[in-house]
């Protein structure tokens, strides 16, 4: 599965060094890709998580999803 997640303060790769491994952690995410030009990160990931959880998570860590039209 895929996700594409746009957030708010993602603003340089201090943060991709922190994003990126801790989605990691979370049961079922296999790989990320953090885009901070764009504001978004990219997660793959199997059924046992769900985009929610990874939103829930992005939030806890202070990025917090925003709509991207």
């Amino acid at each position: 599965m895929y996700e594409k997640i746009y957030v708010t303060n993602l603003q340089c790769w201090a943060c991709v060094n922190s994003i990126a491994p801790e989605l990691i952690k979370l049961t079922g995410v296999y790989n990320t890709n953090v885009n901070v030009v764009e504001g978004y990160v990219e997660v793959y990931h199997t059924d046992e998580v769900t985009r929610e959880q990874i939103v829930q998570h992005l939030s806890k860590m202070g990025y917090s999803e925003v709509d991207h039209k």
